[in-house]
């Protein structure tokens, strides 16, 4: 499909944006926040190419396929992530210690940092992905309405915690029984 092929060159373009003018200042915050729609348009057009698939075989076997390819793509990631040389690290330290450190600066930490985060806070996208294919499976005889009042329960959630923007307005994430530096970001 050309057009959303066209879109997501922009889209690309736009969380490469959104990463790169993130700290810079005050003066480049609208760049950033003109390039939000990114990351939904690319939510969107994975669940449309999944509706797409389902029109034509709504079966199990059509989640778990999708599911795959994204766990997959998940767990790739994570490794050429942690693969990626800590080259300040190997040159002070060696190189069997700075893997060695690496590999410790994630599996020692908490659940909930390990599975969203990883070696790569980027991939987040994947995983988030794939709890949605877990969702729309599991309430896929009452779809819309469930999905929707799940997706806007976890919308206000992440919006009440400060998920996309540090604002001196919000309440803690432990009032919703998350640990307490669990990034809600993840959820939306």
């Amino acid at each position: 499909n050309l057009s959303i092929e066209s879109v997501r060159f922009i889209a690309a373009f736009a969380v490469i944006c959104i990463h790169y003018y993130y700290t810079k200042g005050n003066s480049l915050l609208i760049v950033n926040q003109l390039a939000r729609f990114a990351v939904p348009f690319f939510f969107v057009v994975s669940g449309f190419f999944l509706a797409e698939k389902l029109k034509q075989n709504d079966k199990p076997i059509v989640y778990w396929k999708y599911f795959k390819k994204v766990l997959f793509l998940y767990i790739i990631w994570q490794l050429i992530y942690f693969i990626n040389p800590p080259h300040g690290e190997i040159y002070i330290r060696g190189f069997w210690k700075a893997y060695n450190n690496k590999l410790h600066s994630v599996i020692d930490l908490r659940w909930d940092y390990i599975i969203f985060r990883g070696w790569a806070q980027h991939l987040w996208f994947f995983f988030s992905l794939g709890l949605t294919v877990i969702f729309f499976f599991f309430f896929r005889l009452k779809r819309i309405y469930l999905m929707v009042v799940i997706a806007f329960i976890l919308y206000i959630i992440g919006a009440l915690t400060k998920a996309y923007a540090k604002s001196s307005i919000g309440i803690p994430v432990e009032w919703f029984g998350f640990p307490k530096k669990f990034n809600t970001n993840n959820l939306i």
